[in-house]
C-alpha cells in the first residue's frame, strides 16, 4: 500500500469517530411502577448536552403504550454541559386490558438519534373472588339449610356487586342480600337459604353468581344440597335479616314442623344479647305437625349495630339439629347531633364573633328539641329551639361578644340539643374561647433605623419604615403623620394590611421646597386601628438647609475660590479706582519681596506630590455569597469585625441589615446600595442583590468601596455671581486693607497644608487638584505679568524731578500745609504695616528713618504724579 493511500486510511480513521460521535447522552431517572386503567403515570428521563456546542433535540415516542401516553417537551436547545428532564404521562384507559405494554422515547439531533425503552405494566385493579365455604351439605327432606359463601374485594378500589343463584336448584334458595359493597382488602359472608320438600331426595347443585358493576367482570361459586332420608323436621321463619330501631320492640315468629313419621320432642336455644329472647325452651310435636315459636326483640336506647342471634332446635330423637341465624341491625332512630364550626379560637375584648352550630335529625322520626348553652353571659344563641324532621339540619348562631374588661382567660361554652319528648335525646358540642385583650390583639411595632436626618431644601430624602404586627389578628392599621414637617413629608402607603408575627415596609418622603425655611423640623409617625388610641408612634428629627456640613475638600475648594477672587480683586483695583492705586503699590512691593518665598512652596509642593503618588493603595474586597431570611455573615471592614443579615424578604423586595452600628435598608432583584459604615462621609460598602436562587435565598454581592458621599449644592442660579462695582472693590479693599495680600496668601497656604497633611491619605486626589491650581497661579505671576505692572509704576517715578535734600524737605514739611485727610490715612496705613525683613535691616536706625522720609515723600510726588497722568488720559479720552 503506498504511503498516499495508508495517509489517507488514517484519515479517514479519524474522522469517522467525529461523525458519529454523540454529542448528546439519555438515561433514565424514574419510572411510575404498575399502573391501573384510568390512571396516570410518569416517566421522567434526562437528557445530556455532553459536547461543546449548543444543539436543539426533538423528542418522540413509539411503542404499544405510545397510544395512551404523551412526551414532554417535544422540542428543546441545550447548552454545553446542560441538561434537561423530559416528562412522558401514560394514561392507560379505563377499557385498557391489564399487562405489559412498551414506550420508547427517542430522541434526535443533527442526524444522531438515541433510544430509551420503558415497560408499563397495567395491573387488574378490580380483581375479586367468590368461594364456597360449603361446597356440599346433607339434609333430611322437608328441611331447610343455609351456604355460605366468601366474597372478597382483592382490587384497589371500593366496589359495588351484584348476587344472584343460577342452576336447577335455584327455585329452592334465597340469598340474604341481592348487592354487596367492599373496600379494598374487605370480604364478606354471603348466605344462600336452600329448603328442601319432603319429596326430594338426592343431589342438587345451585350456583350463585356475583357481577362487578363497574367493568362488568363475573365469578361463580357452586355448592351441592344432599336431601337424606331421616327424622325430619324444619325449622321456618318469616325472616332472617331484621332491622328495627333502638327502644322498640319486634317478634319474629318461628315454626318448628315435624314431618317425620314419629312424635319428637325438640329442646330450643337462642344464643344473643339479653333483649333477644324466645317465650319457650322446649316443645313436642307430633308427625307431621308444627309448633311455633316467638322471637322477640326489645333493644333499649344506646344500643346500635349489628347482632347475629343464634336459633336452635335440637330433637331427641335424630342427629341433625336445626339451626337458624337471625342478622337484626339496630339503628339509632331517636338521635340528633350538634356540630360547632371551631373547636377552639381567641378574641379581643369589647369585639363580637359568631360562630355557625349545625344541629341534626339523626333520628328516624320527627322531633322537637331545646337548644341550651352552658357558658359565660356574653355568650348567646339566637334560637332556643329546633323542630326538624328526618335528616333535617339548621344552622344556628352562636354569638360571642366579651365586654372591654372581661380578664384574660380561656372560656369553656356547651351547646346542647335535648328532645322534648319522653325519649329525652340529647347532644351537645363546645368551643374554647380565649379572651384577650385589646392592646395585645393588636400591638404595633415602628422600625426607624434613622431618627435624625439633614436634608436640603429642592431635594428629597426617602426613609424605610417597617411596620410589625405583634398581635394575634390580621389587622389593617392607619398611618398618620403630625408635626411640624408634616406640610413636605409624604408616607405611602397610609394603610396596610398585616397579619400576626409579620411585618410590611412602607417608605417616608421627605421633599422640601425652596418655600421651607432653613431649621430644624419634626415629624412624628403613628399608627392606629380605626378610630382607636394610637397604638405604636415614632419621632424623627430633620434639619433643612442650603448646604450640608462642609467637608475637607469643600474647604479646600472655598479657599481656592477665595484666593483666585482675591486676585481678580487685585487686578481690577488697579484700573477702577484712584484711591487704591497708593495700596497696590504697597501691595506690590511685597509681591516682589514674597516671590523668593514662592519658589521654596513650589519645591514643597513637587515634594508633597511625589508622597501622594508613592503612597501604596489599598486592596479592596469583592465578597459573593447566598443568605436566607434570617441567616448573617461577618465580614471585615478596615480594622472592624462587621455582620450582614437578611432581616426579611417579601417578593422580590429584601431588607438588609449591616451590624455593628445597625443599618437597615431595602433592596429590590438587581438593585444596588451603598453604605456609611463608620459615618466619615466616605461610602464603604456596595451591597448588590442579584436575584432568589432555586433554594429561595438571596444571591448577593457586597463589595469595598472608597466613594465620598454626594454632597448637594444649591442650583447655579443661587451661585451666580453678582457683577464686582466700584463700591463693592472699595469695600473690599477696606476690609482686607489691614493685612497685606500676599501675607494672607501666605496664610492661607499654611491652612491648606496643614488640613492637607491632616487628610492627605484620604483625600489625596482632591489636595493633588488644589496644588495644581495654586501652580498655575504662580506661573501666572512667574510668566512676567506681574513685571509689567511694577515696570508701569517705575516709569512714572522715573519722570519725577529730581528730589530736593532732606534739609529742603523739612523745610518744606513745615511751611506746608496739613495732610490731606487721604495722605493720613496713608500714613497710618504706612506705620500699621509690618515691616518686611530684608537686607536692608543691616543699615543703621538715624538711616532707616532718612529713608523711610524719603521714600513716604516720592510716594507722595508719584501719587500726585499719577493723578496728572490720570488726568491726561480722561482729557485724551474725551477729545
Amino acid at each position: 500500500m503506498s504511503s498516499n493511500k495508508k495517509a489517507l486510511f488514517l484519515l479517514i480513521l479519524l474522522i469517522v469517530p467525529l461523525v458519529f460521535a454523540q454529542d448528546f447522552s439519555l438515561y433514565e431517572d424514574t419510572q411510575p411502577g404498575n399502573l391501573c386503567p384510568g390512571t396516570t403515570g410518569l416517566f421522567t428521563d434526562v437528557i445530556l448536552n455532553s459536547g461543546n456546542e449548543p444543539i436543539s433535540i426533538t423528542t418522540s415516542s413509539s411503542g404499544s403504550a405510545s397510544t395512551f401516553s404523551t412526551t414532554v417537551p417535544q422540542g428543546i436547545t441545550l447548552l454545553p454541559q446542560q441538561s434537561k428532564t423530559i416528562y412522558t404521562y401514560v394514561t392507560p384507559r379505563s377499557s385498557t386490558t391489564p399487562g405489559t405494554y412498551s414506550l420508547n422515547l427517542i430522541t434526535s439531533s443533527n442526524g444522531q438519534s438515541q433510544e430509551l425503552s420503558h415497560n408499563v405494566a397495567i395491573k387488574d385493579c378490580y380483581e375479586f373472588s367468590l368461594e364456597t365455604i360449603n361446597p356440599q351439605k346433607n339434609i333430611c327432606p322437608c328441611e331447610s339449610d343455609k351456604f355460605e359463601f366468601r366474597l372478597t374485594n382483592n382490587g384497589e378500589y371500593t366496589e359495588s356487586y351484584s348476587l344472584e343463584v343460577e342452576g336447577e336448584y335455584s327455585s329452592s334458595t334465597v340469598l340474604s342480600t341481592d348487592s354487596l359493597t367492599l373496600t379494598p382488602g374487605q370480604s364478606e359472608i354471603i348466605f344462600v337459604y336452600t329448603t328442601t320438600s319432603c319429596n326430594d331426595l338426592g343431589d342438587y347443585d345451585f350456583t350463585l353468581k356475583a357481577t362487578s358493576l363497574s367493568t362488568s367482570t363475573m365469578q361463580t361459586a357452586t355448592s351441592t344440597q344432599v336431601v337424606d332420608a331421616c327424622y325430619d323436621f324444619s325449622v321456618q321463619t318469616e325472616r332472617d335479616l331484621v332491622n328495627i330501631c333502638e327502644h322498640t320492640q319486634e317478634t319474629i315468629p318461628i315454626t318448628v314442623q315435624n314431618t317425620g313419621s314419629t312424635s319428637n320432642r325438640f329442646n330450643l336455644n337462642l344464643d344473643g344479647p339479653a333483649w333477644a329472647n324466645i317465650d319457650k325452651n322446649s316443645v313436642n310435636i307430633a308427625p307431621n305437625s308444627q309448633e311455633l315459636i316467638t322471637l322477640i326483640l326489645n333493644p333499649d336506647y344506646g344500643v346500635e349495630g349489628s347482632f347475629e342471634l343464634e336459633f336452635t332446635a335440637t330433637p331427641e330423637r335424630g342427629e341433625v339439629s336445626a339451626l337458624n341465624l337471625f342478622n337484626v341491625n339496630i339503628n339509632k332512630c331517636h338521635g340528633v347531633t350538634v356540630n360547632i364550626e371551631k373547636s377552639e379560637d381567641s378574641i379581643c375584648n369589647s369585639l363580637e364573633n359568631t360562630y355557625n352550630v349545625n344541629v341534626r335529625n339523626a333520628g328516624q322520626f320527627q322531633k322537637d328539641y331545646y337548644l341550651n348553652i352552658d357558658g359565660p353571659a356574653w355568650a348567646t344563641l339566637d334560637k332556643t329551639s329546633a323542630d326538624l324532621n328526618v335528616g333535617q339540619e339548621e344552622q344556628v348562631t352562636l354569638t360571642i361578644n366579651p365586654p372591654f374588661n372581661t380578664p384574660e382567660a380561656t372560656y369553656l361554652i356547651e351547646v346542647q340539643a335535648i328532645a322534648k319528648d319522653s325519649t329525652k335525646i340529647a347532644n351537645s358540642d363546645k368551643i374554647e374561647i380565649k379572651a384577650i385583650s385589646r392592646d395585645k390583639c393588636y400591638q404595633a411595632f415602628l422600625g426607624i433605623e434613622e431618627k435624625k436626618i439633614d436634608v436640603f431644601y429642592d431635594s428629597s430624602a426617602t426613609i424605610p419604615i417597617v411596620v410589625e404586627n405583634k398581635g394575634t389578628y390580621s389587622t389593617t392599621y392607619e398611618l398618620s403623620l403630625s408635626g411640624t414637617a408634616s406640610n413636605f413629608v409624604y408616607l405611602n402607603p397610609s394603610t396596610i394590611t398585616v397579619d400576626p408575627g409579620k411585618s410590611e415596609l412602607v417608605y417616608l418622603y421627605i421633599a422640601p421646597s425652596g418655600q421651607i425655611a432653613n431649621g430644624d423640623y419634626s415629624i412624628t409617625v403613628s399608627t392606629r386601628l380605626g378610630d382607636s388610641g394610637v397604638l405604636a408612634s415614632e419621632k424623627i428629627d430633620i434639619k433643612v438647609s442650603e448646604s450640608g456640613a462642609p467637608s475637607e475638600e469643600q474647604q479646600d475648594s472655598t479657599e481656592r475660590v477665595s484666593f483666585l477672587n482675591k486676585i481678580i480683586g487685585f487686578f481690577k483695583s488697579m484700573f477702577t479706582s484712584e484711591d487704591k492705586i497708593e495700596e497696590d503699590i504697597f501691595e506690590e512691593e511685597e509681591i516682589i519681596e514674597d516671590t523668593g518665598d514662592l519658589d521654596e512652596l513650589e519645591e514643597d509642593f513637587d515634594d508633597i506630590e511625589e508622597e501622594i503618588i508613592e503612597e501604596p493603595q489599598d486592596e479592596f474586597f469583592s465578597i459573593s455569597t447566598t443568605l436566607g431570611q434570617g441567616e448573617s455573615e461577618e465580614f471585615i471592614l478596615g480594622e472592624e469585625t462587621h455582620t450582614i443579615e437578611v432581616t426579611g424578604a417579601e417578593g422580590n423586595v429584601i431588607l438588609i441589615t449591616i451590624s455593628s452600628d445597625p443599618i437597615l435598608f431595602a433592596l429590590e432583584e438587581g438593585d444596588s446600595q451603598k453604605v456609611d459604615i463608620d459615618g466619615d462621609g466616605m461610602y464603604d460598602l456596595e451591597v448588590t442583590f442579584i436575584g432568589y436562587l432555586e433554594n429561595g435565598k438571596a444571591d448577593l454581592v457586597y463589595s469595598q468601596i472608597e466613594e465620598p458621599v454626594p454632597v448637594e449644592i444649591p442650583s447655579e442660579d443661587t451661585q451666580e455671581e453678582e457683577p464686582l462695582d466700584e463700591t463693592q472693590d472699595e469695600s473690599a479693599s477696606e476690609e482686607t486693607s489691614g493685612e497685606p495680600f500676599f501675607a494672607s496668601f501666605l496664610t492661607s497656604l499654611t491652612a491648606l497644608f496643614s488640613g492637607a497633611i491632616a487628610s492627605i491619605g484620604r483625600l489625596r486626589y482632591h489636595i493633588i487638584g488644589v496644588i495644581i491650581i495654586i501652580l498655575v497661579i504662580y506661573f501666572i505671576f512667574k510668566s512676567g505679568f506681574s513685571k509689567k505692572i511694577t515696570e508701569f509704576f517705575e516709569e512714572e517715578i522715573e519722570e519725577e524731578p529730581i528730589p530736593p535734600s532732606l534739609d529742603e524737605k523739612v523745610e518744606k514739611e513745615d511751611t506746608k500745609e496739613k495732610p490731606e485727610p487721604k495722605e493720613k490715612k496713608l500714613e497710618e496705613k504706612k506705620k500699621k504695616e509690618p515691616k518686611k525683613k530684608t537686607k536692608k535691616e543691616e543699615v543703621n536706625e538715624d538711616t532707616e528713618d532718612e529713608i523711610e522720609i524719603k521714600g513716604l515723600e516720592e510716594e507722595k510726588e508719584s501719587e500726585e504724579e499719577d493723578f496728572i497722568i490720570e488726568f491726561d488720559d480722561d482729557e485724551e479720552e474725551k477729545k
